[in-house]
């Protein structure tokens, strides 16, 4: 799995992108970074996660417990940019539990805008 973990828009969005298989090693290692992020932030952050080049995982309860980030207290928003309906029914399962709220896009475009026009600067 390579996964990449950049900023989306600065201090605001977290832009986490998946390509290939999603493992729970690889949760443990993004759980690890996320949350790091996030405790050292002074506000709310979201995340969106391009997920469109994400194999399917079917390991959807094992990956959510080891991603503790879903319920930080600072996660106000994630969203998850993918076609693929059992990559959806995962982050479903994944996000379900989770305080933050989740909104699923078909594209990056549509996530962006998602973000600038509820979220404004």
């Amino acid at each position: 799995m390579s996964y990449e973990l950049s900023w989306h828009i600065p201090d605001k969005v977290l832009l986490l992108r998946l390509d290939g298989d999603y493992t729970v090693e690889d949760a443990k290692r993004v759980n690890e970074s996320v949350t790091q992020i996030l405790d050292h932030s002074s506000t709310s952050l979201m995340l969106l996660i391009d997920a469109r080049t994400m194999n399917r995982s079917y390991a959807f309860q094992q990956i959510r417990s080891a991603q503790s980030f879903v319920d930080h207290i600072r996660l106000k928003q994630a969203a998850v940019v993918t076609n693929d309906q059992i990559v959806k029914l995962a982050m479903l399962v994944i996000f379900g539990w989770g305080r933050c709220n989740l909104t699923l896009f078909a594209t990056i475009e549509h996530a962006s805008a998602f973000f600038q026009r509820n979220f404004p600067a």
